[in-house]
């Protein structure tokens, strides 16, 4: 054999020595590139989970804020009236109380529809019957139904508060 044949040989063993760690040194890479890509994918859907519930908590957070903050100016309302009415009783007074109050209401419904879109469970029934104890309670200004009502509407006020409350903290 002459050299140039062995000179050959060897360059030949060379290249495809060369070309096989080629090959698979390009399949490791792919495969650490996929492994990597998998882990990436990972954390981007749990960073997505994680903002996504704070997002919610915050949603959750302003329309109860906004919920409540009705409540408490239509509940003052409310018993205004109710003691201008045992004072001394006047339906007109009193009619345009329910027609100025409108207002009150109409506050009291769009934070109401606020909560109930980010919430549910507990939160979403404390809300509605919130709100039933609302319509309950302008119904009753000045008619024998007052202490009732005005005593539901506080149970459903106090439960709605407490729900909220464990939402906003992130315990529910």
């Amino acid at each position: 054999m002459s050299e140039s044949i062995v000179s050959l040989i060897v360059a030949a063993v060379g290249a495809v020595s060369g070309l096989a760690g080629a090959f698979i040194g390009g399949r490791a890479a792919k495969q650490g590139a996929e492994h990597s890509v998998r882990g990436m994918i990972g954390q981007v859907r749990e960073q997505a989970k994680h903002d996504h519930s704070k997002w919610l908590r915050e949603q959750r957070f302003t329309s109860c804020s906004r919920l409540y903050e009705a409540l408490v100016q239509m509940m003052q309302a409310v018993h205004a009236e109710q003691e201008r009415q045992l004072a001394g009783p006047s339906p007109a007074r009193l009619r345009a109380f329910l027609s100025d109050s409108e207002a009150l209401k109409q506050a009291v419904f769009t934070a109401y529809t606020e909560v109930v879109l980010v919430s549910s469970g507990k939160l979403a029934e404390a809300t509605s019957d919130v709100y039933g104890a609302v319509d309950r309670l302008f119904r009753s200004v000045a008619t024998p139904e007052w202490d009732a009502s005005w005593r539901r509407f506080g149970d459903a006020f106090i439960a709605f508060r407490v729900e909220a409350s464990k939402i906003i903290q992130g315990a529910a």
